[in-house]
């Protein structure tokens, strides 16, 4: 899991368990799965984006969710916000209206 980049207050806090066995074997797990072919949503190392996005003390409210992303280049590790390149959901393509 090196790849993952945590906000400093945020590695203090969920790094060591980033480093447990169980998320040892759910990281190489799906390493596997990548290297069979199988698409894995977000990228690796977007997977926690949101832990390196806000450190741990401006964080108000944490929203647990998920949307469908179901094609490359859509997901990227935050609950709900769309990248300006994804026009996949109804969501994503009126956000940018004027």
């Amino acid at each position: 899991m090196g790849e993952i980049r945590l906000e400093p207050s945020w590695k203090a806090r969920i790094g060591d368990y980033l480093q447990r066995p169980d998320m040892q074997e759910l990281s190489a797990f799906l390493r596997q799965e990548k290297a069979r072919g199988k698409h894995i949503f977000p990228p690796g190392p977007q997977i926690f984006s949101a832990f390196d996005a806000t450190p741990f003390d401006q964080v108000k409210v944490v929203v647990l969710g998920q949307d469908p992303y179901h094609g490359p280049g859509q997901a990227h590790g935050l609950c709900f916000p769309c990248c300006p390149a994804c026009r996949c959901h109804p969501r994503c393509r009126t956000s940018t209206r004027n």
